[in-house]
């Protein structure tokens, strides 16, 4: 049985990355007044609550960085969260190399595809912005080709406990058939 949790690390000493989207953010005309970021692990594989903060703290740095299991690691206040990750089907090369190291740190090997790890990253939005504006500013920073852009408030962020679990799996639901030609 597998289990979905959700590893958060975010930059609480100064977030550069953070601060850059801003910048491009409000040289597009949006008004921003802050942009912080968190890298997000979406992790589909059982493992005990112990094992998942030593790998929450493997991923990240303590003397800069916050690390949480299935919690909120967000801003006190941001006005949207806005999570930049992969479409079902594209290769996430991030998320393929913490698959590796949790391979590595724990000796137990996923089940690969069933089992896996999705990268994400999440961006809190404080400003005088609407829903619209909101993920508009997510396509700065996404390739729409290969990514997708998830939108909420912080009053939904708040009440449903962060993001969504979104894993980025490819379904069929087509049965394949062959037509006879003459």
């Amino acid at each position: 049985m597998t289990d979905i949790f959700r590893l958060n690390i975010r930059d609480v000493v100064k977030d550069a990355r953070g601060t850059n989207f801003q910048h491009k953010a409000v040289s597009k005309g949006y008004k921003v007044e802050s942009i912080k970021t968190t890298e997000s692990y979406l992790v589909n594989k059982k493992f005990d609550q112990e094992t998942k903060q030593s790998l929450a703290q493997m991923l990240s740095n303590p003397v800069f960085e916050v690390s949480t299991v299935d919690a909120i690691n967000a801003p006190e206040v941001f006005t949207y969260a806005v999570e930049i990750g992969f479409l079902p089907g594209v290769t996430d090369n991030l998320g393929a190399t913490v698959r590796e190291a949790i391979e590595d740190k724990t000796k137990q090997k996923f089940d690969y595809p069933t089992e896996n790890v999705f990268s994400s990253l999440v961006l809190y939005i404080s400003g005088d912005i609407d829903e619209f504006q909101a993920k508009k500013i997510g396509f700065l920073f996404a390739n729409p080709l290969i990514q997708r852009v998830s939108v909420k408030s912080f009053s939904v962020y708040q009440s449903d406990g962060g993001m969504d679990l979104i894993i980025p799996v490819v379904k069929l639901d087509h049965a394949p058939s062959v037509d006879q030609v003459d």
